[in-house]
């Protein structure tokens, strides 16, 4: 269900990856710095989230 809402919200993962970046100093007191550059990366290149979607996939059907 995951992977699904992921591919389907693939046209807009660049802009959630932006209002990560804005976000960051508000968000950082709740997660790590590390994790939010981590998540606003992902976000951010295709071919890493083609990847994530696929290990969701595997883990799902298991």
């Amino acid at each position: 269900m995951v992977a699904s809402f992921l591919e389907i919200a693939e046209p807009i993962n660049f802009i959630g990856a932006q209002l990560i970046y804005l976000c960051q100093p508000l968000l950082k007191y709740s997660i790590s710095d590390q994790h939010l550059i981590a998540l606003a990366g992902l976000l951010e290149d295709p071919d890493q989230m083609r990847v994530f979607i696929s290990s969701l996939r595997e883990a799902e059907s298991r």
